[in-house]
């Protein structure tokens, strides 16, 4: 799926996602040629607040835990780059 068809079925939605977490491999990684080409940038100049994405491969592992540790953040009511910030934790703790 395109990000822009993506971006169609989050308007359909009522309200709109204050934040999209897309934990997947290079969701945030741009074109060479555009630079707001990412499935983020997409959904950001969509009208989405707020999306946590990955600029490099993401192990299974990695991602669960970077998961797991963002919403404990969010929930424990962290401001979202607070809560990437805390999820991410030094790269030594990563699987």
């Amino acid at each position: 799926m395109e990000a822009t068809e993506f971006l169609d079925l989050l308007r359909e939605s009522q309200p709109m996602p204050r934040l999209i977490v897309l934990n997947s491999c290079s969701t945030a990684v741009t074109g060479s040629v555009n630079m707001f080409s990412s499935t983020a940038a997409v959904l950001v100049r969509g009208g989405v607040p707020a999306v946590a994405a990955m600029q490099f491969a993401i192990s299974d592992a990695a991602a669960i835990a970077f998961t797991r540790g963002f919403y404990a953040a969010v929930a424990q009511g962290k401001r979202v780059d607070d809560a990437v910030t805390s999820a991410v934790g030094s790269p030594s703790e990563l699987p």
